[in-house]
Protein backbone atom coordinates (compact mmCIF):
# COMPACT_ATOMS: atom_id res chain seq x y z
CA UNK A 1 0.00 0.00 0.00
CA UNK A 2 1.76 3.85 -0.97
CA UNK A 3 0.95 6.49 1.35
CA UNK A 4 -0.27 9.51 -0.05
CA UNK A 5 2.48 11.17 1.32
CA UNK A 6 4.89 12.92 -0.94
CA UNK A 7 8.35 11.70 -1.69
CA UNK A 8 11.61 13.69 -0.10
CA UNK A 9 14.80 13.63 -2.10
CA UNK A 10 17.82 14.47 -1.27
CA UNK A 11 19.91 15.22 -3.98
CA UNK A 12 23.86 16.70 -3.90
CA UNK A 13 27.35 15.63 -4.95
CA UNK A 14 29.14 12.96 -3.39
CA UNK A 15 30.53 13.51 0.03
CA UNK A 16 27.99 16.83 0.51
CA UNK A 17 26.37 15.36 3.56
CA UNK A 18 23.27 13.66 2.28
CA UNK A 19 23.30 10.69 4.13
CA UNK A 20 23.75 12.93 7.23
CA UNK A 21 20.55 14.78 6.46
CA UNK A 22 18.79 11.78 5.20
CA UNK A 23 19.68 10.33 9.08
CA UNK A 24 18.09 13.71 10.47
CA UNK A 25 15.25 13.25 8.20
CA UNK A 26 14.74 9.61 9.68
CA UNK A 27 15.08 10.87 13.17
CA UNK A 28 12.60 13.44 12.81
CA UNK A 29 9.91 11.22 10.48
CA UNK A 30 10.03 7.90 12.42
CA UNK A 31 11.47 6.37 9.48
CA UNK A 32 13.25 2.96 8.76
CA UNK A 33 16.91 3.34 7.36
CA UNK A 34 17.93 1.17 3.56
CA UNK A 35 21.06 0.84 3.28
CA UNK A 36 23.72 -1.53 1.03
CA UNK A 37 25.67 -3.40 3.45
CA UNK A 38 25.49 -4.41 7.42
CA UNK A 39 28.77 -2.29 7.66
CA UNK A 40 27.00 1.21 5.98
CA UNK A 41 24.25 0.45 8.60
CA UNK A 42 26.98 0.13 11.71
CA UNK A 43 28.20 3.61 10.00
CA UNK A 44 24.83 4.89 9.92
CA UNK A 45 24.23 3.71 13.59
CA UNK A 46 27.60 5.51 14.82
CA UNK A 47 27.08 8.20 12.70
CA UNK A 48 23.95 8.95 14.15
CA UNK A 49 25.01 8.69 17.77
CA UNK A 50 27.56 11.62 17.15
CA UNK A 51 25.04 13.87 15.82
CA UNK A 52 23.18 13.00 19.26
CA UNK A 53 19.75 11.38 17.65
CA UNK A 54 18.06 7.93 17.44
CA UNK A 55 17.07 6.19 14.46
CA UNK A 56 15.16 2.92 13.89
CA UNK A 57 17.53 0.26 13.03
CA UNK A 58 18.59 0.65 9.50
CA UNK A 59 18.74 -2.57 7.42
CA UNK A 60 19.79 -3.88 3.86
CA UNK A 61 18.86 -3.56 0.34
CA UNK A 62 18.44 -7.17 0.79
CA UNK A 63 16.24 -7.29 4.05
CA UNK A 64 14.45 -4.40 2.26
CA UNK A 65 13.44 -6.78 -0.89
CA UNK A 66 12.74 -9.30 1.40
CA UNK A 67 9.39 -10.44 1.59
CA UNK A 68 9.71 -12.40 4.88
CA UNK A 69 10.93 -9.24 6.52
CA UNK A 70 8.71 -6.85 5.44
CA UNK A 71 6.17 -9.41 6.88
CA UNK A 72 7.48 -10.07 10.06
CA UNK A 73 8.04 -6.15 11.00
CA UNK A 74 4.70 -4.72 11.68
CA UNK A 75 6.10 -1.25 12.71
CA UNK A 76 7.53 -1.07 8.85
CA UNK A 77 5.62 1.58 7.69
CA UNK A 78 8.13 4.44 5.74
CA UNK A 79 11.32 4.08 4.88
CA UNK A 80 14.63 6.14 3.62
CA UNK A 81 16.84 5.10 1.22
CA UNK A 82 20.20 6.04 0.63
CA UNK A 83 21.67 6.31 -2.50
CA UNK A 84 19.05 4.65 -4.75
CA UNK A 85 20.95 4.31 -7.43
CA UNK A 86 23.24 1.73 -5.93
CA UNK A 87 19.40 -0.25 -4.78
CA UNK A 88 18.75 -0.17 -8.26
CA UNK A 89 22.34 -1.63 -9.01
CA UNK A 90 21.95 -4.34 -6.16
CA UNK A 91 18.69 -5.16 -8.30
CA UNK A 92 21.01 -5.73 -11.49
CA UNK A 93 19.08 -3.08 -13.02
CA UNK A 94 20.86 -0.72 -15.52
CA UNK A 95 18.06 2.00 -14.51
CA UNK A 96 18.88 4.97 -16.79
CA UNK A 97 15.93 7.18 -16.13
CA UNK A 98 12.61 7.44 -14.04
CA UNK A 99 9.68 9.31 -13.31
CA UNK A 100 7.52 10.51 -10.79
CA UNK A 101 4.66 12.65 -10.46
CA UNK A 102 5.76 16.70 -9.78
CA UNK A 103 3.19 16.68 -6.72
CA UNK A 104 4.22 13.65 -5.18
CA UNK A 105 7.73 15.01 -4.45
CA UNK A 106 9.69 17.44 -2.41
CA UNK A 107 12.99 18.70 -3.07
CA UNK A 108 15.46 19.33 -0.71
CA UNK A 109 19.04 20.70 -1.12
CA UNK A 110 22.31 20.13 0.52
CA UNK A 111 21.51 23.55 2.18
CA UNK A 112 18.37 22.66 3.67
CA UNK A 113 16.07 24.56 1.50
CA UNK A 114 12.96 22.50 0.49
CA UNK A 115 12.01 23.70 -3.03
CA UNK A 116 8.91 21.99 -5.36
Amino acid sequence: MMSNDRITIISGPMGSGKTTRMIQYCHDNDLIPVVSYITAALDMMDAAEDLGIEIKRPITYHQFLSDEFIRGRGDAKRYAIDNIEHLFAYMNRDVACFTCSDDSMIHVRRDGEIYD
